[in-house]
């Protein structure tokens, strides 16, 4: 596309027939937003110069309620695509002020924006809640604790591909990798190509956005399809099988304590608690493989127990 060497203003399709002209109508900025006039080329510079200004600070505001939504899982705003009168005034709109203002001061930065709330205690704080927050602020409108979210779908594949070292994350940008190609395991979601006609069924299970129509917040869904997908999914057992293979040619194809240390690391990042070190060691020495098709060493299983445990796919 280009722009005409002199563009100009054009008529209203009356019905949107071009044989219909109603009045002229001047490029410009919405009229409830001052209804300021473009004069230079198209006027599309000028519209995204309206759009990303400090005289327009909802555009800030709306940007930096979508990010606080992805961060915390609820937004401060509870519609995020409507700011208008019938959506409920949020309970820390000085904050989505404050955040806003410092948000087009740094330059509309997000990554100092994210920076900002990443350091926050209210960030840091812990999922713990006790009887007296539990009554005074029961649905976590204060921002008395943080709310415990469930990985998404890219976040829990990244997720389990990096714990079992299949990401390559030298991999990155790109034309989008197609989900029968054979890297297709190394690389982010992110890259994934989406198919509009033929939508994929494993990210739909997990409430993926509709590529279709405007999605500004996913609905989080808990089903037992999700569950019995991760028990029997080939692709987290070959993950596990992966990693256990990994762990094991570390230690000479022994499995002792320091591979269960080291699994432990690896998905979860931490060590074993003293129980549970001592109820893996006995299941990886005494459960029987798995049956086929998909066949799985005990350490295998562990590992795949781990990767779709909820300490694995929750943020607390």
């Amino acid at each position: 596309m280009q722009d005409r060497p002199q563009p100009a203003d054009v008529n209203v399709f009356i019905r949107g027939n071009s044989a219909r002209q109603g009045a002229l109508a001047p490029r410009g900025f919405l009229t409830m937003f001052g209804g300021q006039k473009f004069t230079k080329g198209s006027g599309r510079l000028e519209l995204a110069q309206s759009i990303a200004s400090k005289e327009n600070p909802l555009t800030a505001r709306v940007m930096v309620n979508r990010v606080w939504m992805l961060h915390f899982g609820k937004p401060l705003v509870s519609l995020p695509s409507d700011f208008g009168m019938q959506t409920p005034r949020p309970e820390q709109a000085e904050l989505l002020d404050y955040l806003a203002a410092t948000f087009m001061e740094e330059g509309w930065s997000l990554k100092k924006l994210q920076r900002l709330i990443l350091n926050s205690r209210t960030y840091q704080q812990s999922c713990t809640s006790t009887s007296d927050k539990d009554l005074k602020d029961a649905e976590n409108a204060l921002l008395s604790r943080f709310n415990r979210l469930r990985l998404d779908y890219e976040q829990m594949r990244d997720s389990t591909l990096a714990a079992c070292g299949s990401l390559n994350v030298a991999n990155a940008g790109g034309r989008p990798t197609a989900p029968a190609a054979p890297e297709v395991d190394t690389r982010r979601s992110l890259y994934l190509f989406i198919d509009r006609e033929v939508q994929a069924s494993v990210p739909a299970m997990f409430d993926f956005a509709n590529p279709d129509i405007h999605s500004p917040q996913r609905s989080v869904t808990t089903v037992p399809q999700q569950a019995l997908f991760l028990i029997n999914s080939p692709f987290i057992q070959t993950q596990s099988n992966k990693l256990a293979a990994t762990l094991q040619a570390s230690t000479g194809g022994i499995v002792d304590a320091r591979t269960i240390e080291a699994l432990y690391h690896r998905v979860l990042l931490r060590g074993p608690k003293p129980d549970e070190a001592e109820m893996a060691l006995r299941f990886v020495n005494s459960a029987p493989p798995a049956p086929t098709p998909a066949p799985q060493t005990p350490l295998a299983q562990l590992a795949q127990v781990l990767l779709i445990g909820n300490e694995f796919q929750f943020a607390d």
